[in-house]
């Protein structure tokens, strides 16, 4: 873990990060998109949802993300998502972001999920290939809250969704 100083701002790089080629720059944006969006909600929806957007496609992050499940051997993750939804779901189905999301926010833990909906959540296999990032691969981003949490950012729809 380091101190590095980013146009005069001092910016920490945990040694747990997952970071592969980007460059200190590249590693602060990453940091003040993820922390824009899971952080307190200082920032107006459309600000968050610009932030998500962007970081569903930093090529980078996700690369180093994917790295560091590979590295484990994980090819999935098990994911749950808070539902608020009057609907009567059975069986499998997809989760489709919000039309303005190119991705979404996952847990990996239930009880956390279920705090998000009305006490209901939705589960899936999610491929690595779809994990843009995570509190566990680059865990300085997601301080606080966030961290505890076990937040996982998604890209795309999410397939094979089952209520829990």
């Amino acid at each position: 873990m380091g101190w590095v100083t980013i146009n005069g701002h001092p910016v920490l790089i945990g040694e747990d990060d997952q970071t592969g080629t980007m460059n200190e720059g590249e590693v602060m944006h990453a940091k003040e998109m993820i922390r824009s969006y899971v952080g307190p909600s200082m920032y107006s929806y459309e600000e968050r949802v610009a932030n998500l957007n962007q970081l569903a496609n930093n090529d980078k992050l996700t690369q180093a993300t994917q790295k560091y499940y590979q590295d484990k051997g994980v090819q999935e993750l098990t994911l749950y998502r808070g539902l608020r939804t009057d609907a009567n779901l059975a069986g499998e189905f997809t989760y489709e972001n919000h039309a303005d999301r190119q991705a979404s926010s996952w847990t990996e833990d239930k009880g956390i999920a279920q705090r998000f909906g009305d006490g209901r959540a939705i589960s899936a296999s999610v491929p690595i290939s779809q994990i843009v990032v995570s509190a566990r691969s680059f865990p300085s981003a997601f301080t606080g809250i966030a961290h505890k949490e076990q937040e996982v950012i998604v890209k795309g729809s999410v397939n094979k969704c089952h209520l829990e």
